[in-house]
């Protein structure tokens, strides 16, 4: 699968983790807390047993999602609307 079909981001809070990975035929959010290792910052770094968080609490945070088409960003309605509603200049 082409970087432009699957992206992933990672945004680490001071407990938990969150990734987003976007697919064309599904959009699947993960959040989860962190346990406290040292090591490679790229690995997960799940608790054991593993704690997820809810949409619902990343919702709380204040974390904001969307839907959009990763293929066409220039044309994409959805991505233009956020643009303007946000005020963001760039892509």
């Amino acid at each position: 699968m082409s970087y432009s079909k699957q992206m992933a981001l990672k945004i680490k809070f001071p407990y938990f983790c969150i990734r987003v990975d976007v697919d064309p035929r599904e959009e699947v959010i993960q959040a989860w807390y962190m346990d406290d290792s040292n090591e490679d910052q790229r690995l997960p770094h799940h608790k054991e047993p593993k704690e997820f968080v809810s949409l619902d609490q990343l919702a709380e945070l204040g974390v904001l999602s969307w839907k959009l088409d990763a293929d066409n960003p220039d044309t994409d309605p959805e991505l233009k609307k956020i643009r303007e509603e946000r005020g963001y200049s760039y892509l």
